[in-house]
This record gives C-alpha cells, sequence and structure tokens, in this order.
C-alpha cells in the first residue's frame, strides 16, 4: 500500500484546505498525467472524505492501493507538527 499525504495549508475554522502530489514508488509521477490535487471542506472528517473522492477521481479503481493522510504543518500553534491523521485503506 503507498500513502498519499494531503498538506493542511490553510485550518481556519469551516475552512480547511490541502493539497497533495501523486507519488509512484520513490519516483514522482509525471505532473502533467497527475496535477496536483486541491482539496477543501469544513472540518477534518470531512477533508478526509475529499481526499478519498479526488484521488478516487484521478486513480480510478486503482485508489484502492493508497492510504490516504493528512500532515497539519507546523503554522497552527495548536498542533504540534508532527499531528497526522489517517483513514483506513
Amino acid at each position: 500500500m503507498r500513502d498519499v499525504v494531503f498538506d493542511l495549508h490553510s485550518e481556519e475554522p469551516g475552512q480547511l484546505r490541502a493539497s497533495a502530489q501523486l507519488m509512484a514508488s520513490t519516483q514522482l509521477i509525471v505532473a502533467a498525467t497527475y496535477p496536483r490535487i486541491e482539496i477543501e471542506a469544513a472540518s477534518l472528517e470531512e477533508l478526509q472524505e475529499e481526499a478519498r473522492d479526488a484521488l478516487m477521481h484521478q486513480l480510478g479503481a486503482a485508489s484502492n492501493a493508497y492510504r490516504v493522510r493528512l500532515n497539519r504543518k507546523s503554522h497552527s500553534p495548536r498542533r504540534s507538527p508532527a499531528a497526522a491523521c489517517t483513514t483506513p485503506a
């Protein structure tokens, strides 16, 4: 199973924004084929659902081989940089 990590860019109340670049093994997939995925939602749970939906849209049935992770950056004083959420496959 491969991970797709969505970096959380904005964590305003009711408006979360994140983006991810798909990776294949250790090499970057050609950006022209798989553009950076941008998502937004009102809560972390919704953001995880949006991430899964966006991944399914980009990869179709192959998205089942990926695990979605949300990575909170250190810009938020309420959370540590290591805080991350994972959705089950």
